[in-house]
């Protein structure tokens, strides 16, 4: 969870569960210098260089403390994992005149290596990419009912959705002529570019047909598209 849920009381709740946790660490008022002179007491081993005038080391401390929750004290273990990065040019070469030194934490409960804990923490990143396409493209950020149960249908129904536009978008990908390499397609761009393209219904010989323009960029990707489906 992100900084915002930085609170020992969600720890202790998820250590009662026997949940594991990472949660990124919010600073509020703490000072930064201590954990800065900490890494700079590490040996120059433990640095790593991601690029010219770039350093980053990566640390952790088990911490104990005791806290109250619901009207009893109880102690609670957790690991704290550090990073720290020292710039002294920026992205694109430009010598700065001084080092810019940021330090960040995550809290967790797992016994990881700290370079899996931070890559696990930023992960969670990609899945809210997922859950934004889900709330805002298909319009599913406000449910409509009071009632669990009709809720938990549209969500269901919503998911349906979601994963038939997902495959269609990663279906279409081979037929898409495109400047760059692109790895899927927003929700957005799938309804618009294949659900929204403009066709006119055509009866003939008993049978029903849809007929494109000549100009259809999206063609190739529809008769794709049904090909594979037709196949499966």
């Amino acid at each position: 969870m992100d900084f915002g849920n930085d609170a020992m009381e969600n720890y202790v709740l998820a250590a009662e569960e026997g949940i594991d946790y990472l949660v990124k660490h919010n600073w509020r008022t703490e000072n930064l210098e201590v954990w800065a002179d900490k890494a700079a007491a590490m040996p120059e081993s433990a640095w790593s260089h991601p690029r010219e005038g770039k350093r980053v080391v990566r640390f952790s401390e088990w911490v104990e403390r005791t806290v109250k929750f619901k009207g009893k004290e109880v102690v609670l273990r957790y690991r704290m994992v550090v990073e720290v990065s020292e710039r002294t040019t920026d992205a694109k070469g430009t010598t700065l005149l001084l080092p810019l030194v940021g330090v960040d934490a995550w809290i967790t409960s797992m016994d990881l290596p700290e370079t899996e804990v931070i890559a696990l923490y930023r992960d969670h990143g990609t899945s809210e990419q997922f859950h934004s396409e889900m709330k805002g493209e298909l319009d599913l950020e406000r449910l409509p009912s009071g009632k669990f149960m009709t809720n938990a249908l549209i969500l269901e129904m919503g998911v349906l959705a979601y994963n038939v536009l997902r495959l269609m978008g990663q279906i279409g990908l081979k037929g898409y002529k495109q400047r760059h390499e692109s790895k899927r397609h927003r929700i957005r761009t799938v309804i618009q570019e294949l659900l929204c393209e403009a066709a006119r219904v055509v009866h003939h010989a008993g049978q029903l047909a849809y007929k494109f323009g000549r100009t259809c960029l999206a063609f190739e990707r529809l008769v794709l598209l049904r090909a594979h489906f037709s196949e499966s």
